[in-house]
């Protein structure tokens, strides 16, 4: 699971609010999700030319972040 921050603003307030969220989320709960910055990932809107569904990217920013909520989605969680 993870808090995915969708805005790259620089005025933003998501930041604060996505700890907020992480902290609430951890509190009691053997889950600890991840977060996810979108302003770490400099990815140019819609520069792959083949159709995301086929999952044949071209760019290296776009693997990358093809992978974030694949690797948090499958984290294992303790039990």
């Amino acid at each position: 699971m993870a808090v995915i921050i969708g805005s790259t603003r620089p005025s933003r307030t998501c930041p604060d609010i996505a700890r907020s969220v992480l902290d609430t989320a951890q509190v009691g709960s053997p889950v600890h999700p991840g977060l996810i910055d979108r302003a770490d990932v400099h990815l140019p809107f819609l520069d792959e030319p083949l159709r995301p569904a086929l999952g044949m990217y071209q760019y290296e920013h776009t693997r990358t972040w093809g992978d974030k909520p694949t690797s948090d989605v499958w984290r294992p969680c303790a039990r």
